[in-house]
């Protein structure tokens, strides 16, 4: 007789709104969401004249993206409540889970090259030179990089705890504290007219509250990931 796949976890009490969960719940949030790096860096690699139809293609994406990941995380956890696993795909039948992760490798080994670009142009532009490597040897500098990130998530013992510090400390700089940091260091000290004084302090506003959110996040994100 075949065995029946593996039951799912029982149903646990809903709890929609735990304060003390807020730093396990900020780094990975930040990190599936942070993109915009390699967002960028293919930007820049493409050399448009009007920046607006590529920032719309992205913004859509990230509005899809969100409803995909809530949509799915809530009908999950509307389920399973507190019952369910850190990963969801861990609570699926053997078969699901197998198909799950099969999907995920496809999707890594597709775009791991995009997440890397920005990666691959900082390391080339601090190994060749003149002085160091020539420019031909390319190859063996990206080889080198896989090679190392090969590494690292290999011996890397608990990929949840990684997720987490990435997203806390990484993600959250990219995400909040630099962009605030950036626009209140550059934006113009002329003093607008009238009518749009009331958009700059809001701008000013909007920056202190992304920078204020980034150091928080990523001090209560460290706190929660970091084991005790």
């Amino acid at each position: 007789m075949p065995q029946s796949p593996p039951a799912a976890p029982p149903p646990s009490p809903l709890h929609l709104a735990v304060p003390a969960k807020l730093g396990d719940w900020f780094g990975p949030s930040v990190f599936a969401f942070e993109g915009m790096g390699t967002a960028l860096s293919i930007y820049e690699a493409m050399e448009l004249q009007d920046p607006r139809p590529f920032f719309n293609v992205v913004s859509s994406a990230y509005v899809v993206t969100f409803f995909l990941y809530v949509g799915l995380a809530s009908f999950v956890y509307s389920a399973w409540g507190d019952g369910i696993a850190k990963v969801v795909i861990d609570d699926l039948p053997k078969m699901s889970s197998l198909t799950s992760e099969i999907a995920l490798s496809v999707i890594l080994a597709l775009s791991f090259v995009l997440q890397m670009t920005p990666v691959f142009h900082v390391v080339e532009r601090v190994v060749h030179q003149p002085r160091m490597l020539p420019h031909w040897a390319w190859p063996i500098t990206r080889s080198s990089v896989v090679a190392f990130v090969a590494l690292v998530g290999y011996t890397v013992p608990d990929m949840e705890t990684m997720v987490n510090l990435t997203g806390s400390v990484a993600f959250s700089a990219i995400g909040f504290v630099l962009p605030g940091l950036f626009y209140l260091k550059l934006r113009p000290e002329s003093k607008p007219p009238s009518r749009n004084r009331m958009s700059t302090l809001v701008n000013v506003a909007a920056s202190w509250a992304m920078v204020v959110t980034g150091i928080v996040g990523a001090v209560w994100g460290v706190i929660s990931a970091v084991p005790r």
